[in-house]
């Protein structure tokens, strides 16, 4: 993502003006998502109660690069920052009996977290707004 400064704002020579900074954000991502099924139970084992039973073990990692810099501020340097997420998720199957003679009851549950990576917007150097305001003279 990449914001130039407007040569007019530069020197002032449109009406609403601001001194506003260039800048250049890039991203590199990297990702992982890895999974394991455990089966406890399965129906060749004849476990009453439990004709199916597993549980799932996966986890989500991200890594996140970011770099940064204004184009034409010298006083504010380019900046670098990475952000790493790891997050779980575990989830249930239960297949109580033979789906021959009670139909196809299944029970499912999980637990899952989530994490938002910052935005472009969030991580440049100018991101802030302003609007000048016009004053009236004094009479």
């Amino acid at each position: 993502m990449t914001r130039d400064r407007d040569p007019l704002n530069e020197t002032f020579q449109s009406i609403g003006s601001v001194d506003g900074q260039g800048f250049r954000v890039n991203r590199d991502v990297w990702s992982i998502y890895q999974e394991v099924r455990v089966p406890f139970t399965s129906p060749t084992l004849n476990f009453p109660g439990f004709y199916s039973f597993e549980v799932d073990f996966a986890e989500r990692e991200e890594w996140y690069s970011q770099n940064t810099s204004t184009v034409l501020t010298p006083f504010q340097p380019a900046t670098s920052s990475q952000y790493n997420g790891q997050r779980p998720k575990v989830s249930v199957r239960w297949q109580p009996l033979d789906p021959k003679y009670i139909g196809a009851l299944t029970l499912r549950g999980s637990y899952t977290e989530a994490f938002h990576a910052p935005t472009l917007f969030e991580i440049s150097p100018a991101g802030e707004q302003n609007f000048p305001e016009v004053a009236k003279g004094a009479d």
